[in-house]
């Protein structure tokens, strides 16, 4: 059951990065690709089918992040139109940096260093991650950057995804998802 997180509004983050010169917008693959899918109603994933060399072995598919991929692109053409230079990583499970154990259950094959040198030189950093992932890019880049939350955590998701008319998108089925919002009271 991922985190389900939403977007926050464009005018929270130009206020946030207003005076930066180079922005980053980091999106993660995992929880925030869906959650964009479903709060956008746009595919979660783009299937991209390769043939193998061997023509007799069957065709093989990759699933590529579709809806955060929109999201930070519509992002970034708004950050662009101010004047400033944008850059688009896409970070599959932030939140792994935030600590020992979440790294070992997300199996993350992304180093700290590598999200150092695809940052270095921002004046800041739109995380379109859950809290956890704000928070562990927050640890891993430390002051180099402003860090910029670009969603918030505000619960918990059943998605049922199932294939578009095309068979080349995976879609959340809203009428069969779920959306548990975090309670406050306790």
């Amino acid at each position: 059951m991922p985190v389900y997180v939403e977007l926050v509004n464009n005018s929270k983050i130009l206020n946030a990065v207003a005076g930066s010169k180079s922005v980053v917008i980091l999106a993660c693959t995992g929880c925030a690709n869906p959650s964009v899918a479903y709060q956008r109603d746009l595919p979660c994933e783009k299937i991209v089918i390769k043939d193998r060399v061997d023509t007799r072995a069957p065709a093989h598919a990759k699933r590529l992040p579709f809806a955060v991929v929109e999201e930070a692109t519509r992002i970034r053409t708004l950050l662009e139109s101010k004047g400033m230079k944008t850059k688009v990583v896409l970070w599959e499970w932030p939140c792994s940096m935030s600590s020992e154990a979440v790294a070992q259950l997300t199996n993350n094959s992304f180093s700290d260093e590598e999200l150092v040198r695809m940052c270095t030189n921002a004046d800041a950093v739109i995380t379109l991650t859950c809290a956890e992932g704000t928070l562990g890019v927050r640890k891993t880049l430390g002051k180099s950057s402003k860090i910029v939350p670009g969603m918030k955590t505000v619960g918990r998701a059943f998605f049922y995804f199932t294939l578009d008319e095309s068979k080349q998108f995976t879609i959340i089925d809203r009428g069969k998802s779920l959306i548990v919002p975090s309670r406050k009271d306790i």
